[in-house]
């Protein structure tokens, strides 16, 4: 089984493909399912693809205590995956609280050379996007209650795929690691120390006062696009539009900052 271990956390990954890796994190609920039925890994062809599924999440082990989902675990995590995988170059690409993460990454490790970013929008005068609701419906209603606050928020019915990978989702570990987003660093600072290529893609109805116009004009090689008519989750769901996105940002970041071998 393609695991390790951090800190006493079993974590779990798995590979398809082959070509530049690309670490693929998902966000609160969900895990590393959400690529591969989502259809994602079909527009990653001639990349090496790793969808991760991070603490707490799927396979990996769940943490207990609460400072072991303090922010800094989940990047060093994502670190020690690069590690174990011994990758001298990679991608990631992040979505919702995966793309803090991948902000995080991206900022203090070089072998990063590409950064998409799903859903990742900032509040405009916090560093972490205003919680949109999630953590009162999880406390109160447990995943369902997620689930139902999604579908009203957004005017949309869920696929049975992700309803069941949402509602299967450890209610403590989501609640866990919600808290844990307390102690993020500054976001707003830390998007100008970003050098790789960094893709913005944002639902258009999650960021109606366009905080990523700002964002992408922080990052010095970002690009920004909006998916139309959908929010958080439905943007994800959008890989007819998502998916083209993230390939051809991938193969212009490798020819333009990643010549040669994977």
């Amino acid at each position: 089984m393609p695991s390790f271990s951090r800190a006493g956390v079993d974590l779990y990954f798995e590979e398809y493909g082959d070509g530049l890796p690309v670490v693929l994190h998902t966000g609160g609920a969900g895990d590393r399912r959400m690529w591969l039925e989502g259809g994602y890994l079909e527009w990653l062809e001639g990349y090496r693809a790793i969808p991760f599924d991070h603490r707490g999440r799927g396979r990996s082990g769940r943490p207990k205590r609460p400072e072991q989902h303090a922010f800094a675990e989940y990047v060093a995590d994502v670190l020690a995956l690069a590690d174990h995988l011994a990758l001298q170059r990679y991608g990631f690409v992040g979505y919702s609280a995966g793309a803090f993460v991948g902000y995080d990454v991206a900022a203090r490790d070089p072998r990063v050379v590409a950064l998409a970013a799903l859903g990742g929008v900032l509040a405009a005068d916090a560093s972490i996007e205003d919680d949109p609701g999630y953590l009162a419906a999880v406390e109160s209603g447990g995943m369902e209650g997620l689930n139902r606050v999604i579908e009203k928020d957004e005017a949309i019915e869920l696929p049975a795929w992700l309803r069941h990978r949402f509602a299967e989702t450890d209610r403590e570990q989501f609640l866990l690691g919600v808290r844990g987003s307390a102690d993020a660093p500054d976001f707003w600072d830390l998007l100008g120390s970003l050098r790789c290529p960094t893709l913005l893609v944002l639902g258009e109805d999650e960021d109606p006062g366009r905080t990523g116009v700002r964002m992408a004009e922080r990052i010095p090689h970002a690009k920004l696009d909006y998916v139309p008519e959908r929010g958080h989750v439905g943007a994800f769901l959008d890989v007819a539009r998502v998916g083209p996105l993230v390939h051809a940002f991938l193969d212009r970041a490798l020819a333009e900052r990643c010549a040669g071998p994977g």
